[in-house]
């Protein structure tokens, strides 16, 4: 168990940290399938500040953000959830 109660759940051969993610990736796929989205990416990285050296010359490791899925429209817009 984790710090909140969140239960990993399978769906479609992949692991998911809650069953709430598992059950947006399953809606994700369903409007997929009718053509609405184009693609699905899951646990996509982001770097919002890159590691660097601070005033006193000790290195700081770089923030990132883990999104749970970044999908592509098929009218070309794309998002991150």
């Amino acid at each position: 168990m984790n710090k909140y109660n969140a239960r990993k759940t399978t769906v479609c051969g992949h692991t998911f940290d809650s069953k709430r993610e598992a059950e947006t990736y399953f809606d994700l796929l369903s409007r997929k399938q009718t053509g609405e989205i184009v693609r699905i990416e899951l646990q996509p990285q982001y770097t919002l500040l890159e590691g660097f050296k601070d005033n006193t010359g000790r290195k700081q490791r770089p923030i990132t953000y883990t999104a749970d899925f970044f999908v592509t429209y098929a009218d070309g817009r794309s998002e991150v959830i």
